[in-house]
């Protein structure tokens, strides 16, 4: 498997992960000091659950159960030879031989297992419950701890500036220079970074404006606008021209549609943005967006002898 890469992270981040890595080791430290104490009241001891100390007592007790099965076997052979002696039965009394000389291997591997189980089963002590969410929690602790000084060790601090809002979610929009990517992040209290929901590597900068009239012979009329292109690797300050130049655009391509007429009732609404993979997960357009230069226009118009028409195309910002 190869190395990982780093993770970018904000300086107040990596400070917010680091107290709660320090938290878990204060907590692993007392927990830790907690299991000591009970494990040096019994320095010969094994500790073990009440669960496994019932286990272990069944199996003593199979084994039991079998040495004594093995036993009688045993003794019913010796009674069937010394039987088969007295009457002179010399081929039956060397047959039970045969099976008493069978016999005894298996009844010392069993009486050896038996004693060794009994010797380590007296060494033996229950962990009360108490002490035993102890452990377990120590063993999530240190899995935790281990996994989260490993990413920490990869985490690289780097600026991050503020683009705007994500209009279809509510979230904040950054951009991180070090790989010009685009972070989004949950909002935030003052001065507290954002949790991370996920990294863009373009964002869907959206031009909306409107027309609406009530001078002509087809009116109320009402056009909504939207003009949309994907941008990528560029600075707020980059993108904000890039919106500033599609507007221009747009107004030009109006112009080119035959609205001029209607341009004195032209307002621009406002500019959105939306990270890329937001966009085509949800749906967000009912058609596909081009990368700047290329922009894509959509305009729906309603009006009293045209209830809905839509007009698109594209141009170049």
């Amino acid at each position: 498997m190869g190395e990982e890469g780093p993770i970018y992270v904000t300086e107040a981040e990596l400070r917010r992960e680091e107290e709660s890595l320090y938290e878990k080791e204060a907590r692993l430290g007392e927990l830790e000091a907690r299991w000591d104490t009970f494990a040096a009241q019994h320095p010969e001891a094994m500790l073990v659950s009440l669960e496994d100390y019932r286990r272990e007592r069944a199996e003593l007790g199979g084994l039991t159960v079998r040495l004594r099965a093995q036993w009688s076997r045993w003794g019913y052979f010796m009674r069937q030879r010394a039987l088969a002696m007295r009457r002179g039965e010399t081929r039956r009394a060397a047959t039970y031989l045969a099976l008493i000389r069978g016999v005894i291997p298996a009844i010392r591997e069993t009486r050896a297992r038996l004693e060794s189980s009994r010797t380590w089963f007296r060494r033996k002590v229950v962990v009360p419950a108490e002490f035993l969410a102890v452990r377990a929690e120590i063993q999530r602790l240190e899995a935790e701890t281990e996994a989260e000084r490993e990413r920490i060790a990869r985490k690289e601090v780097v600026e991050e500036v503020r683009l705007g809002d994500e209009s279809c979610s509510g979230y904040t929009i950054f951009y991180r220079p070090r790989d010009k990517k685009y972070p989004v992040r949950k909002p935030a209290k003052p001065g507290e970074v954002g949790e991370l929901v996920r990294v863009e590597e373009e964002v869907a900068v959206a031009v909306t404006a409107s027309i609406e009239t009530g001078k002509g012979h087809d009116v109320p009329l009402m056009v909504e606008i939207t003009a949309v292109t994907y941008v990528m690797e560029k600075t707020p300050e980059e993108i904000n021209a890039v919106a500033e130049s599609m507007l221009d655009g747009l107004i030009k391509w109006l112009h080119a549609q035959g609205w001029g007429a209607l341009m004195h009732a032209f307002e621009k609404v406002g500019v959105e943005f939306n990270g890329r993979a937001h966009v085509e997960k949800a749906g967000l357009y009912p058609f596909t967006v081009p990368s700047y230069p290329t922009v894509h226009v959509i305009a729906e118009r309603r009006s009293r002898y045209i209830p809905e028409r839509t007009y698109q195309g594209d141009f170049t910002a």
